[in-house]
């Protein structure tokens, strides 16, 4: 805890700075959600076949899933959403500008029950 995934096309991945991003992600959830940095596990899931809207070749994705441990409140999971999908824009917006993407940007938090979570 906390996991943290960016779902993505190829496209978006090669050119994204993946390591900046986790670590301001890493950095988001040590403040607001009070998490180790020991604990944060960040990864990439490449998309290879992306249709947003209507298909468009220039339309693309970033998704971000944030696991956290269940117990926080409803103002800490607004704010760590919240400021975690502003750093997934302004990561995402230089990439779409060079290469002329419109990018459908979004962050789910996901709570884990501590009884369902090994480690």
């Amino acid at each position: 805890m906390p996991q943290i995934r960016l779902e993505c096309s190829r496209e978006m991945a090669d050119a994204l700075d993946t390591a900046s991003l986790f670590a301001s992600l890493h950095t988001l959830v040590i403040e607001k959600a009070n998490a180790t940095l020991a604990a944060c596990k960040s990864r990439v899931a490449v998309i290879d076949r992306v249709y947003v809207a209507d298909g468009a070749a220039d339309r693309d994705m970033a998704h971000l899933d944030i696991g956290l441990l269940t117990g926080r409140t409803p103002e800490v999971l607004t704010a760590v959403g919240s400021e975690a999908l502003a750093l997934l824009r302004q990561h995402v917006a230089p990439v779409a500008e060079a290469k002329g993407l419109r990018v459908e940007t979004s962050v789910r938090l996901v709570d884990m029950p501590p009884a369902l979570y090994f480690k």
